[in-house]
């Protein structure tokens, strides 16, 4: 097994920091924050829900999972194919 897919346990504290590239970038199409918050909501209902049994989770952490397996293994996870 590669050794990017072994894990240990780990008790600490962790810092996630992530950019928020959605406000900026869907801002560069409309002309007013109402048409952002707008096509924001367009863009959210177009996604898959997110599973029953992930909705507790914070967005970020549930996001992956909405989306069902992916097709072919890649650097990160296995592929369901």
């Amino acid at each position: 097994m590669r050794s990017v897919l072994r894990s240990e346990p780990y008790i600490g504290r962790v810092w996630r920091i992530v950019e928020g590239q959605h406000l900026m970038s869907t801002m560069a199409l409309v002309d007013s924050l109402q048409e952002q918050r707008l096509l924001e909501d367009i863009l959210e209902r177009s996604k898959p829900a997110v599973p029953t049994e992930c909705q507790h989770l914070h967005y970020l952490m549930a996001a992956p999972f909405r989306f069902g397996l992916y097709p072919v293994d890649s650097q990160f996870r296995r592929g369901c194919g």
